[in-house]
């Protein structure tokens, strides 16, 4: 496991010409297991303030359902984007073997 992640560290890094991971999705992953750690934190802190104190407020559960929304649409996000960036990728070799070009 530590050497694929490695790997996947010095292909984000490196210049893919559209064929591996950039810097740019390294950075969407970090900020997506911040949103995701953020989001459960503040869920489970919530909940501990609830079940001890009987105290649930609620401008504290506005932000917290702020942060999941947060998390679940960059999810939405980032399938969407993948999808949209392979379906580039095999239209654009499906265009370059239909003109005979070599791909």
């Amino acid at each position: 496991m530590p050497e694929r992640l490695a790997a996947f560290l010095r292909e984000a890094q490196s210049s893919t010409a559209g064929e591996g991971v950039s810097s740019t999705k390294v950075v969407w992953l970090w900020a997506g297991l911040a949103s995701i750690y953020c989001a459960v934190l503040t869920t489970l802190g919530g909940v501990s303030v609830y079940v001890f104190l009987h105290i649930a407020d609620g401008i504290y559960w506005t932000a917290v359902g702020a942060l999941w929304v947060n998390v679940l649409a960059f999810a939405s996000n980032v399938q969407k984007s993948a999808h949209v960036n392979a379906k580039e990728i095999a239209l654009g070799n499906r265009d370059q073997t239909s003109q005979g070009e070599p791909s």
